[in-house]
């Protein structure tokens, strides 16, 4: 509810990058995942959970955000190039204003 509150009031669009509001998360090749592809599950973060984290590990804040921050994009891609990297990432990096 929050984030569609920032929409509301204009403090934030869909389709900024999340690294612009949080620029640590623009690491890994995340640089072009936009807030739509976060709130629509497509930011290729079903990696970001820390293997056998316990309650109180994922209930840490900094620790949590460091690791999503630091998480690698992984995407599926049904027609990848034969010369494209496997951690290739389909989002463009943002372009300086």
């Amino acid at each position: 509810m929050g984030v569609h509150l920032l929409l509301e009031d204009g403090s934030l669009r869909l389709d900024d990058p999340v690294a612009l509001h949080w620029p640590a998360f623009g690491a890994g090749g995340k640089g072009g995942v936009t807030v739509r592809h976060v709130l629509a599950h497509q930011a290729g973060l079903a990696n970001a959970m820390p293997p056998a984290a316990t309650l109180d590990e994922l209930c840490d804040w900094d620790a949590m955000t460091a690791f999503v921050a630091n998480a690698t994009a992984r995407h599926a891609n049904p027609n990848p190039s034969p010369n494209a990297s496997p951690d290739a990432s389909p989002y463009p990096s943002p372009k300086e204003p």
